[in-house]
This record gives structure tokens, sequence and C-alpha cells, in this order.
């Protein structure tokens, strides 16, 4: 079961894994003690048991890194 959040709050909880998925924004906020997401970490480290905590990175678009196109190889026969 995956509980959805809303997008602006940059974390998703997937109980049935016992995965945390964070933003990269959630995770720079949560290292202050007295932020509401250190808060929100803690909470639900605690209530859950063998919470795995996952950062979530963006995918990155295939166009801003093409790949190089690979000459084709000449096959020679050395049979006689």
């Amino acid at each position: 079961m995956i509980m959805a959040t809303k997008k602006s709050a940059g974390y998703q909880i997937d109980f049935t894994a016992k995965t945390l998925t964070i933003t990269k924004e959630f995770s720079d906020n949560a290292q202050d003690p007295d932020s509401k997401e250190f808060g929100i970490l803690m909470t639900l480290q605690n209530a859950i048991p063998g919470l795995t905590v996952i950062r979530k990175t963006h995918k990155t678009p295939e166009s801003m890194f093409p790949r190089p196109r690979v000459k084709s190889s000449t096959v020679i026969s050395l049979r006689t």
C-alpha cells in the first residue's frame, strides 16, 4: 500500500515495503533539528521499525548526454 502525499510535502511512504522516499529539498531541510521535516522524519522512523529512507533522484534526459555513434565493424573471413 503506497500512501500518496502532496507533491509539495517532499516525501512518499510505502507501508508494505517499509520505505520512505524523500526529495533532495526534504533531505536538505531535515538536516536542521528545528525544522518541520526533521520532526516528520523522526516521527516516521520511530513509528515504523525497519523503515528504509530513499532519496529520490531525477532521471536525466538522454538528449542532454547523447550516446556516441558506434562505427560498424567489417568482418573479414580468414577461411581458405
